[in-house]
């Protein structure tokens, strides 16, 4: 008998905001296509010159559609592609895995990135983005409170861990 067609990866990013989600996404050696409300709204600040938080602001509500739009022509494409979202409750990423996992092999890609770190790049990030971001320091620190990243037993076909250097330290340090 032979094998079905293997299906195409879809890479779903999980992380807090600057964990390096995004640096990753547009470095990685394959190139593949990125579904992310982020590149509509850089796109928008790009063309009104905006900063990013005013594109945030005016245009998020309207990203929505655009990202959803953007992931359907990558599934019907049934090729590999990356998902660049937070993605970080639960119910998010169930969500997601119930719109792929009929076409493509669902892959939770972790960013295990200190929260201190966290903090550090995504301020770089807002002065570098002209007016800065919309999520603020208090918000970060919620998320990491709220955080849990996938688990063995999760609806995915895999989860791979990206672990920074400094995450180690931390969890030696929390006892996590």
């Amino acid at each position: 008998m032979t094998q079905p067609p293997a299906k195409p990866p879809a890479l779903v990013l999980v992380g807090l905001p600057g964990s390096g989600k995004s640096t990753w996404a547009m470095g990685h050696p394959k190139k593949l296509p990125i579904a992310s409300t982020d590149s509509f709204l850089e796109e928008f600040a790009r063309k009104e010159k905006l900063s990013y938080a005013e594109a945030f602001k005016k245009y998020y509500t309207k990203t929505i559609p655009m990202m959803k739009k953007r992931v359907g022509e990558l599934v019907a494409d049934n090729k590999p592609f990356i998902w660049d979202q937070t993605n970080l409750t639960y119910a998010e990423r169930d969500r997601i895995y119930g719109i792929l996992n009929k076409t493509h092999e669902v892959i939770f890609v972790c960013f295990l990135v200190p929260l201190d770190v966290c903090l550090r790049n995504y301020m770089k990030r807002q002065k570098e983005r002209d007016g800065g971001d919309v999520v603020d320091e208090k918000r970060i620190r919620q998320l990491a409170k709220e955080t849990r990243f996938p688990r063995k037993g999760d609806k995915c076909d895999k989860i791979v861990n990206i672990i920074h250097p400094e995450w180690k330290k931390q969890e030696q340090k929390t006892g996590s």
